[in-house]
């Protein structure tokens, strides 16, 4: 099985108090990655998602980068050759969707969306997590499962996740101290769930036979 985060997912490794909206945020990220990395299952972070994470400055380029080895279960995939023909056939097939899109949102925003899901696609990701809605619609479209911060439970916590940053900020270039581990997410829930608020406990989303391979 293969997922694919973006940078709203992705900032709560660095950030623990990353302005979400989200009750605890953080620890439904800890309690997916630690969920899926149990499953064997690979986290592509595709490159402009990455570069989002990087602008944000908060850290060294370096310290993202290595923070981000250090979890075996993640993979940078850029946007190559497939993944542009893989948008660019996407584009022409929703045209009329597109247009309304482009009302919404700036372009430079909607190119970015586009490429990470794009390069999810041609990885063979199954599911995206990304807490934008239209991020996650185009997810859809093009044949994936997508889900929000709101659609992951929160574990209770455990032992310790070497790699994950504490709660308080540090100085530029330390990575911090780890953070509580949690157990594994609840399974449950569907590909278009009735909840998506979250207000009762929200269940990790339920893959198909052939994901779970």
């Amino acid at each position: 099985m293969k997922a694919a985060f973006d940078n709203s997912f992705l900032v709560f490794l660095f950030n623990r108090r990353a302005g979400a909206s989200v009750e605890r945020a953080a620890e439904r990220v800890d309690g997916l990655i630690e969920s899926l990395s149990n499953k064997k299952a690979k986290i592509i972070i595709p490159t402009p998602a990455l570069t989002e994470l990087l602008m944000a400055g908060k850290f060294s380029v370096q310290v993202y980068v290595e923070k981000l080895k250090t979890f075996g279960s993640f993979q940078i995939r850029a946007y190559d050759e497939r993944a542009a023909i893989e948008l660019a056939a996407q584009y022409v097939s929703t045209k009329k969707t597109n247009k309304e899109r482009e009302k919404q949102a700036p372009w430079n925003k909607i190119k970015f969306d586009r490429q990470i899901v794009a390069i999810a696609k041609t990885q063979g990701v199954s599911v995206v997590y990304s807490d934008d809605d239209q991020l996650r619609q185009f997810a859809r479209e093009c044949g994936m499962d997508a889900y929000g911060l709101a659609e992951i439970s929160v574990p209770p916590q455990q032992d310790m996740l070497p790699g994950m940053r504490s709660g308080e900020d540090d100085e530029e270039g330390k990575p911090g101290e780890a953070i509580s581990k949690p157990t594994l997410v609840q399974r449950g829930g569907s590909r278009s769930p009735k909840n998506p608020t979250g207000a009762k406990a929200a269940k990790e989303p339920t893959h198909s036979k052939e994901d779970r391979k």
